[in-house]
């Protein structure tokens, strides 16, 4: 029997496969990605740059809140280390309202704090993607009644659609369903830092935000990209 072959289907599968760069899915309003930083392992951060053209730059003065960036920890590629006591960074205020998606990729390093926090979007009603009570879980003005499982040294990517009525989680690409929400406002977005002295000891590699419900398939598609990137 000949084998089968499709030039035309090789290639889209190919590229199905690889997926798709964060600016290529749609054009994010904020992203971060220690990748495209050019620190020297062990060097504090001052400003972690915004890669969507916005100028949202996540930037913090003082030096012991500084995190540190750490080379080759995920699939060869760095992160910014948090130490759950006293790092932090923050963007100047700006407003964005659901529906909005947002990807992480980062490693829990360890649970020092009572409701740790990946980021946070400065607001009441604000998209914050936090830790406690054994799992990971949004919040948006309440805690949503989704959450997935977040084990310490392992590296997770996870998606969070918030819209409202039909917000969603996706955890390594997973779909773990839909929930009705509180509408998410943020007023900025802030790194390691919410809920009051709750800091999280963690490492940073990727935030993106976008002002948009993605679709399916592009979700599958940037999940693809990061995959592939970092070995998840």
């Amino acid at each position: 029997m000949a084998n089968f072959s499709n030039p035309t289907f090789d290639t889209n599968l190919a590229g199905w496969n690889a997926g798709k760069l964060p600016s290529e899915v749609a054009t994010p309003v904020a992203w971060y990605d220690a990748s495209q930083e050019t620190f020297s392992d062990n060097d504090a951060v001052a400003t972690f740059s915004d890669r969507s053209g916005n100028a949202r730059h996540l930037t913090q003065s003082t030096e012991a809140n500084k995190p540190i960036f750490k080379t080759n920890i995920l699939n060869g590629n760095p992160v910014l280390r948090f130490n759950g006591t006293t790092h932090e960074m923050a963007t100047a205020g700006f407003t964005l309202s659901s529906p909005i998606t947002s990807f992480s990729v980062h490693i829990w390093r360890s649970y020092i704090n009572s409701y740790p926090s990946m980021y946070d979007g400065l607001n009441t009603n604000t998209l914050n993607y936090v830790y406690g009570g054994g799992v990971m879980t949004p919040y948006t003005g309440g805690f949503w009644g989704l959450s997935h499982g977040s084990a310490q040294d392992t590296p997770l990517f996870s998606t969070l659609v918030a819209d409202g009525a039909n917000s969603r989680i996706y955890a390594d690409g997973l779909d773990l369903g839909a929930v009705a929400s509180n509408n998410a406002v943020m007023g900025g977005v802030q790194l390691s830092h919410a809920f009051g002295s709750q800091w999280s000891n963690a490492d940073q590699a990727e935030v993106i935000f976008y002002d948009t419900s993605l679709s399916v398939e592009n979700i599958a598609l940037l999940s693809s990209y990061l995959s592939l990137k970092y070995a998840i």
